[in-house]
């Protein structure tokens, strides 16, 4: 499944990226984003996101 993470200042809203159906939300808590994903299967892996 591809995705789509769109980010505002403090959260985001991750997409199926065929159908734009929400799939979960992207938090941001002191300096760190927290994934959270309501589908089966998910699999992901650390990496860093730096500010612009």
């Amino acid at each position: 499944m591809n995705c789509i993470i769109t980010f505002t200042t403090f959260e985001g809203l991750i997409q199926e990226q065929k159908t734009k159906r929400m799939i979960g939300l992207v938090e941001r808590h002191e300096g760190l984003c927290h994934l959270v994903v309501g589908a089966k299967n998910v699999f992901a892996s650390n990496s860093s996101v730096s500010e612009l």
